[in-house]
């Protein structure tokens, strides 16, 4: 799939890592129109803080491992997507405009990294090809910069 390749050149043609996780941000957010909101947060210690974005603006720059999706994804160690956040008590709101999500958690060793949250304004958004792929493309993250910790 040419969005993977986009994701390796995004990882192999950078020596930032900082610089490289905007760059994949990017080129997802590119690919899947129907996404308004995707991010990216990495752990410290006990909570996920907001490394890069782009969508709307949020509030929500750090989050607990006991609170919302991302959080819940973090600890089980799974990606979790949720067809329609209102019905979700987890879920912490940050557009009203939100119907659904999708959190992929970004795990090395067993260790997490931190995670990739993505929103959209459409219930029901990510079908289960679109989850594998963005499972694929964390791993290609934490293959390619095995140094990713928040600093």
């Amino acid at each position: 799939m040419q969005f993977l390749e986009r994701i390796k050149g995004c990882i192999c043609g950078g020596n930032i890592w900082r610089y490289m996780l905007s760059d994949v941000v990017y080129e997802i957010k590119q690919a899947f129109p129907k996404y308004t909101w995707v991010g990216i947060y990495l752990l410290d210690d006990d909570e996920l803080i907001l490394e890069t974005f782009l969508g709307k603006a949020t509030s929500h720059t750090r989050i607990p491992l006991n609170k919302g999706i991302c959080g819940a994804s973090a600890s089980q160690k799974k990606s979790i997507a949720i067809k329609d956040v209102c019905k979700d008590e987890r879920y912490i709101s940050c557009d009203i405009a939100v119907k659904s999500e999708l959190v992929v958690p970004i795990v090395r060793n067993n260790e997490v990294l931190g995670v990739l949250d993505i929103d959209s304004i459409h219930r029901d958004a990510f079908s289960e090809e679109e989850q594998f792929v963005l499972e694929q493309a964390a791993a290609l993250m934490i293959d390619a910069f095995p140094n990713i910790r928040k600093q």
